[in-house]
């Protein structure tokens, strides 16, 4: 053993076996070349089918069961749960049962918010949104809640008639006539 000032490795080892002999280097490469020839040479054959076993039973098929999580249309999506089914009707059925509604899902929405039609859409571990046959409802929007904001500070000021809006019918202007769009 022999000390050293440096911090990340205050004592060496002196010679021993932290050291690759001369014949353990010979070694290594007659190891190295003897792999180099066994992959240049041929492949070994390939073994002929066993009649034994049909792998058309059931038994060799992979199950086509997919895991998402759901979440309902206008709930946030941490309030997501997991639900599992071999097609849409069955993730449709779980997940009207884990959330206990009174009708039952009918429609799926991907992340994007696009409708799910078919089985193949749906990826495993993806989160998806259900419906009971409305539209999806999106999450507000920034400027909206700017705007329900602005709405609210003016009738604090003005009283709550400044927000009544009226919308009135107007006269026909003939110069705007000749606007193009």
């Amino acid at each position: 053993l022999k000390a050293t000032k440096s911090p990340q490795q205050p004592i060496l080892l002196d010679g021993g076996w932290m050291e690759t002999t001369k014949a353990e280097t010979t070694r290594l490469e007659r190891v190295h070349r003897l792999e180099e020839k066994i992959s240049e040479s041929r492949p070994l054959p390939l073994r002929p089918k066993s009649r034994g076993i049909d792998l058309n039973k059931d038994l060799y098929k992979q199950p086509n069961r997919k895991r998402v999580m759901v979440y309902m249309n206008g709930n946030p999506p941490s309030k997501s749960v997991f639900v599992w089914g071999e097609t849409l009707t069955e993730i449709l059925a779980d997940a009207t049962e884990r959330f206990v509604l009174p009708r039952p899902a009918r429609l799926l929405y991907n992340e994007e918010g696009k409708k799910v039609t078919t089985f193949d859409e749906v990826e495993r571990d993806s989160l998806l949104c259900i419906t009971m046959g409305d539209s999806l409802r999106g999450r507000p929007k920034h400027s909206n809640i700017e705007m329900k904001a602005n709405w609210a500070r003016v009738r604090k000021q003005r009283g709550p008639h400044a927000t009544n809006i009226k919308v009135t019918k107007t006269q026909y202007d003939p110069k705007f006539t000749d606007v193009d769009p």
